[in-house]
């Protein structure tokens, strides 16, 4: 007996933890693939009415049915929100919605008779603000209607009602950068009407892009305002007070320009801009245009540049702080920064052996270090009076330019320390022995030194009224002379880094050459007592393209037919001109006396004609 008592109760346990509805511990949820509805149709005093059609929409479906006695039945419909509409002739039809799941949902209907009639007192399309606003629907009916909204972001204060009423309409504040669109559904019976929902996103400001104009052209600077949509300028306040010139607008779908003729290649301009979007909804943006494509901002003054294209680096050395700056042109980016323990005078690289070789001032001595920074040599500079040069107050023992082949041969100007540079030979080869022989064709003094494009040789610029171009063949030990026309005075040279090509710049006229080939191009006639800087256009079919930066502006020089094609203003003291070998960006730096210094590059598009 007792075995059977707990027996029964062992079975009356497992009856009561597993019943029928239940699901064990261990499976998913129940899926419930249809559902049913079902319910009966009266009129207004309760008799079942024949013949009434009850249609089922949802969930991308619509199943009809005709409740022949006065009730239907829907058993196979799908998991889902569904609407359900009844009609009769001679009777008002009406509408509910139903959410269909596992149980059986049980909907009645009461028809009435006449005519059904359902008008929304609202536009088909409602452009609602960026910001959250409730809108108010009339609705104008004698049936039963229910609302509905696919989207989360639209809400309608109620679901469903009947006869005369409102709906509010809550639509959230957006989020997104372009408008979006959804849609309220308004059902009576057979009767639908929709409201398309487009609400603007809130204004933006996506870009700010400088245009800059060409005085030849006739074109003036300009700004282009990128918006996410169409908007009206209320007005447009430049934070530059000291600039007097008048602003127009013009308008483009998205994008707004404006002229703006105080602009300046290598500048930057803060602007205060209000806007309205299509509501009248009011904007306020600060922002300012770079009128360049990158800036490196430094502290310092800028002494000299290199330019190294065996690594596509651009570098520059400052005092106050004593540094020097390695940039990749393409990226624009600091690839290194080296703090320098004084001041330097010079620096550059030498192509043999990829070392820098640095000077500081007035020090008798020059440093070779690695790329990473590291000093792994110091050279001292000794007195030569092998030249018998007039020492006003010192020997001349303080490196003030170098210049090197790729053999490890080149030249190095060495001065006191007060009085000008005179050169000597180095040869890195020969522990960088220094050394000054006479050499036939050789001039006292250059103002310059520059490698030629394949690094063989040295293209020397004349010093004071000497504008003669002599090449230094430092294999040969060889000095040959190119005299490039008539003039009394030579400023600077630029020679090209991808050809024989060399610009040479006299005080007040300037022309492209060629000494290997005795080319001589159409002379230009700038003002070059300001003593200007330029690079050589690499892009293809333009050899002969001058860049030339100058009191001010940035114009591009066509040598092979003399035509100056394009001229933009530019901030002042603009230097190193450099044009990337890709022809597609200029490089220029600048400091401003005060200690403020700025790399700048700017696509060479801007220069295009």
């Amino acid at each position: 007996m007792r075995f059977r008592f707990w027996f029964l109760l062992l079975i009356a346990g497992i009856s009561f933890h597993c019943k029928k509805d239940e699901q064990p511990a261990n499976e998913g949820p129940q899926l419930w693939p249809s559902g049913v509805v079902s319910g009966k149709i009266t009129d207004e005093h309760g008799q079942l009415l024949t013949k009434a059609v009850v249609t089922a929409s949802g969930n991308g479906t619509t199943a009809t049915m005709q409740a022949a006695n006065g009730k239907y039945l829907f058993d196979s419909l799908a998991s889902g929100r569904y609407t359900l509409v009844v009609k009769r002739e001679g009777y008002i039809e009406t509408t509910a919605s139903v959410d269909v799941g596992r149980d059986t949902v049980a909907q009645d209907f009461v028809l009435k008779a006449g005519t059904a009639y359902f008008n929304v007192l609202f536009d088909t399309l409602l452009i609602a603000h960026p910001f959250a606003v409730p809108y108010t629907v009339k609705i104008a009916s004698n049936t039963r209607w229910v609302v509905s909204s696919g989207q989360s972001w639209i809400t309608p204060s109620k679901a469903e009602g009947s006869g005369d009423d409102s709906v509010i309409v809550r639509v959230a504040a957006s989020t997104e950068d372009t408008t979006r669109e959804g849609m309220v559904v308004l059902q009576a019976g057979s009767f639908i009407k929709k409201i398309v929902v487009k609400q603007l996103a809130n204004v933006m400001l996506k870009q700010l892009l400088p245009v800059p104009g060409n005085t030849v052209a006739k074109t003036s600077d300009s700004v282009a305002l990128i918006f996410n949509q169409p908007v009206k300028i209320k007005s447009i306040t430049p934070h530059y007070t000291y600039c007097s010139s008048g602003i127009s607008s013009s308008y483009a779908g998205n994008k707004v320009t404006f002229s703006y003729g105080c602009a300046a290649l290598g500048g930057d301009y803060q602007f205060t801009i209000v806007t309205e979007n299509s509501l009248g909804d009011q904007y306020t943006f600060n922002d300012k245009v770079a009128f360049y494509e990158h800036a490196i901002d430094i502290t310092g003054s800028i002494k000299n540049y290199f330019v190294n294209d065996a690594d596509n680096s651009y570098w520059v050395i400052t005092d106050h702080p004593n540094a020097m700056y390695k940039v990749d042109m393409t990226s624009f980016e600091v690839l290194h920064k080296y703090d320098l323990p004084g001041e330097p005078a010079m620096f550059t690289i030498n192509p043999y052996n990829n070392k820098i070789y640095l000077a500081y001032n007035r020090s008798a001595k020059l440093y070779v270090l690695n790329q990473n920074g590291t000093t792994e040599q110091v050279i001292d500079i000794t007195r030569d009076a092998s030249r018998h040069l007039s020492e006003y107050y010192g020997p001349y023992i303080y490196p003030r330019a170098l210049t090197f082949t790729k053999s490890g041969k080149g030249m190095i100007w060495l001065g006191d320390s007060y009085s000008d540079a005179y050169y000597w030979f180095i040869d890195a080869t020969d522990n960088h022995r220094i050394w000054y022989e006479e050499l036939a064709g050789s001039s006292v003094l250059y103002n310059e030194g520059k490698v030629n494009h394949d690094q063989t040789k040295l293209i020397l610029s004349g010093y004071g009224r000497d504008a003669t171009i002599t090449t230094f063949d430092p294999q040969q030990m060889k000095m040959s002379t190119f005299q490039p026309g008539s003039s009394y005075e030579g400023r600077f040279i630029a020679r090209s880094r991808k050809n024989d090509y060399v610009f040479s710049a006299l005080l007040y006229s300037q022309l492209v050459a060629n000494p290997v080939t005795g080319y001589l191009s159409q002379k230009t006639n700038f003002d070059n007592r300001f003593n200007g800087n330029a690079d050589f256009c690499y892009q293809p079919g333009k050899e002969q393209n001058v860049y030339y930066a100058d009191d001010g502006i940035v114009q591009v020089v066509d040598y092979a037919t003399r035509t100056t094609p394009v001229i933009l203003d530019a901030i002042s003291y603009l230097k190193g001109t450099t044009a990337t070998l890709d022809g597609k960006h200029l490089i220029f730096n600048r400091h401003d006396g005060n200690y403020n210094a700025r790399l700048i590059q700017v696509p060479a598009a801007w220069f295009n004609y």
